[in-house]
């Protein structure tokens, strides 16, 4: 006799969730490779659940394609990650904060380089990743997607159990670093496990105490530039300096390489090479100032 076995939506998304927690708990390199990829597998399929809640429809990557048929048969493709979370905050209007953006996206560039690309991994960073978007697959489903049934309740108690792992593992980490965290002047948060352990410094290249990875702090003022822009910082030297807002509605400029910030009205040009500054200071930016300091030598 044949049996078949059916995971619906929310029974399939919640299933790779709990296989992320429990991957993440064996710690093995190929464990710690397939955590990242059930989560994010499980992730889009909660996304999906809150979506199909709202309409069907919501769950085609082309909405002119949707029909009744292809949804029965499966035959179609699927809504993309970062759409679902634009139908999701726009049309169904489901509140996700920025911070919880933030980790979905680290998650989801993760799981790009795994799928795609040739990538390195460790133990600290699935570790954080599998707790952050862990408990924010929680609270989704509690607030979400209320009337569960009591299979989602099993499910999502076994999830927490297997969380533990991750939880303590964090803990002990962060406990283990305390010393070196405390000597540092000035910390921000790592753009890989997204823990606030990444050390400050008037150097090109910072390396997280948390997960050990090595910043660029050029290409992180890149990352987190609202407008793209990315300046010299006038205290460090660093092309480091981008403009974040402030309160949702003022600009500053920030260095992510010493952590300085800047309130200027006026931004001015190196007058040898026109490279942007937003301090006047002696007027020339550091290269051009070094440059002429070697040259009457």
């Amino acid at each position: 006799m044949k049996t078949e076995h059916r995971f619906r939506l929310l029974d399939n998304a919640l299933d790779y969730v709990l296989s992320a927690a429990e991957h993440a708990a064996d710690k093995k390199p190929r464990s710690l490779k397939y955590a990242v990829l059930h989560l994010f597998a499980g992730l889009e399929l909660l996304l999906k659940a809150r979506l199909r809640r709202e309409h069907w429809a919501l769950l085609f990557s082309n909405l002119d394609d949707a029909s009744r048929a292809s949804l029965t048969t499966g035959d179609f493709k699927s809504v993309e990650f970062d759409v679902a979370v634009k139908r999701l905050t726009r049309i169904a209007e489901v509140e996700i904060v920025e911070h919880d953006l933030k980790t979905l996206r680290s998650l989801r560039d993760l799981r790009n380089r795994i799928q795609h690309f040739d990538f390195k991994i460790n133990e600290p960073h699935v570790q954080a990743m599998v707790g952050r978007t862990a408990n924010f697959v929680i609270e989704f489903v509690k607030t979400n997607l209320d009337g569960m049934h009591k299979r989602h309740t099993t499910q999502l108690k076994r999830i927490r159990e297997a969380l533990h792992e991750s939880d303590a593992y964090v803990k002990a980490r962060l406990n283990a670093i305390g010393p070196k965290l405390k000597s540092v002047k000035n910390v921000a948060e790592c753009p890989h496990c997204l823990q606030d352990t990444l050390p400050l410094s008037k150097k090109p290249k910072g390396k997280c105490l948390f997960c050990d990875e090595t910043v660029v702090f050029a290409d992180l003022a890149h990352d987190r530039s609202e407008t793209g822009e990315v300046f010299e910082c006038p205290d460090c030297g660093q092309d480091s300096c981008s403009p974040i807002l402030v309160n949702n509605d003022e600009m500053r400029y920030r260095c992510t390489a010493c952590g300085t910030m800047f309130n200027p009205k006026l931004r001015y040009p190196c007058p040898e090479c026109n490279h942007v500054l937003i301090k006047k200071g002696d007027g020339l930016c550091s290269q051009c100032y070094k440059d002429k300091v070697d040259s009457n030598d």
